[in-house]
């Protein structure tokens, strides 16, 4: 499941540089979490097209 992406606010006191730091901190984290849940849905799907071409091996 995907969770809610909270983007960084850019605050007054936040510098340039800070603020980049802290967006692409959020970005390789977001991004990490995204592609390992569909690497898991991707590996859920193979399992089942597994078990199914399984079963219609039996049935034949």
């Amino acid at each position: 499941m995907y969770r809610q992406p909270r983007v960084p606010q850019l605050r007054e006191k936040d510098t340039e540089d800070g603020y980049a730091k802290e967006l692409m901190l959020f970005l390789r984290d977001f991004c990490l979490a995204a592609w390992n849940a569909d690497r898991k849905k991707d590996e859920e799907i193979g399992e089942l097209r597994r078990r199914l071409e399984a079963l219609e091996g039996k049935e034949s």
